[in-house]
This record gives structure tokens, sequence and C-alpha cells, in this order.
């Protein structure tokens, strides 16, 4: 009998370990990896630098291209790990631009339109891993990888990473699409640890056989 073929998704604040995660589940279990394009993405830049400019246009530019992306996961047979959801894209990111005035009322519409028919033409991936992790210890990893256009968000007096940090904390409490599997990164330490690498692919071992249940936090102390 073929192996059944899993889609999970890898969520979580900016720092989180994202892309740490998604490499393990790529190596480990041979998963196709669909990663978000960071280095080299030339908006990026240019919405650090002006986010009211540029904040409509990079947030439509996410939600196409994770929205084709996921598409071409659900739709093929492979099993695959996405670093980043689409949902962060319409739960936290966009609707935090909208908050602080970002998007005018006329883009708001427009993309409140786009999201109502991305969710209703998606089917939700059959495991949510949320990397949960305190803003001290996000900052601490922003510095330390050392991207230009980040710097600002490390630093303790900047505001973007709170209010990030607040939506994506109501939004996990929330979700409810499918199983989710919770981890407290703050004193796991996936590339230098091999015993937490350990701890990491058992639950999500665990995960995928149980895919029926939400299921919940795991910390090494």
């Amino acid at each position: 009998m073929a192996a059944k073929k899993h889609f999970v998704c890898v969520a979580g604040n900016i720092g989180s370990g994202k892309t740490t995660v998604a490499n393990i589940i790529e190596s480990i279990f041979n998963f196709k990896k669909h990663e978000e394009v960071v280095e080299g993405n030339p908006y990026l830049p240019l919405f650090y630098k002006d986010m009211k400019a540029w904040s409509y246009k990079i947030q439509r530019y996410f939600l196409m291209t994770r929205f084709i992306a996921h598409e071409n996961i659900s739709m093929g047979s492979q099993s695959c790990v996405q670093d980043r959801s689409i949902y962060e894209d319409m739960e936290i990111f966009a609707p935090l631009q909208i908050k602080i005035g970002n998007f005018t009322e006329d883009q708001e519409k427009r993309y409140k339109t786009f999201c109502k028919l991305v969710y209703d033409e998606i089917k939700p991936p059959d495991l949510l891993i949320f990397l949960r992790t305190s803003l001290p210890v996000l900052r601490q990893r922003i510095a330390k990888r050392g991207r230009d256009y980040e710097k600002n968000l490390a630093d303790p007096k900047d505001t973007y990473m709170e209010e990030l940090q607040k939506f994506y904390d109501r939004w996990i409490s929330r979700y409810n699409l499918g199983p989710k599997l919770v981890i407290d990164t703050d004193k796991l330490n996936f590339v230098e640890n091999p015993e937490h690498v350990k701890l990491l692919i058992n639950q999500i071992k665990s995960a995928l056989m149980r895919k029926e249940e939400k299921l919940g936090t795991f910390v090494k102390k």
C-alpha cells in the first residue's frame, strides 16, 4: 500500500524557527519543502523601509503566491511541508497592517474579498505546527541572523513585533480548521541540540498518526 500523503504547515512569528523546523521535516520525513522566499525577495526591504507605501502590494503578493503553493500541495501526490501558512497572511499580517492604517478603505475591501474567495477554495493542512516563542527570544534570534532590513524588529522599543505577537496568540488560540501541534521553543535549540530534534520528530510522528486529534503543547525544560 502506498504511504499516506501528508500536508504540514509550520507557523510562527518572525524569528521563531519556521525554516529550521521545515528543513528538519524535509530531511527526516522526506517531505517536499515549500518555503517563503526571504533572501533576495525585492519586496521585503521596500516594505520595511516604507510600510505604508508597500503594505497592500506585499500582502497581496504573499497571499496570491501562498495560495498557489497551497493549492499545488493539496492537489499533488507528494507529502509536503510549508514554511509559513496562508492563514498567517490573512489572519495576522494583513489585519495588522489594516489596524495601523496602512491600507486604504478600498484596499481593505479588496483584500477581504480575496480572503473570502481563498477560504472558500482551500483545504486546510493535515497538521499545523505552531512555534510559540517569547518576544525577547524572537528579538535575540532576529538580531543574531543579522538581516539589515529586520534590524528595527530586534529593538525592544519596536512595537510592530509586539503587535504581531498579539495577533499570533489570538489566532492560534482559535484555530480549529484541523489538528495543531503547539511547541514552546524558548528553551529548545533545533540547530545545535540533537535531543531537542528527537523530541520534535517524535511529536510530529505522533501528531501525524493521530490526525483526528487536536494536540497540545510540549516544552523541553
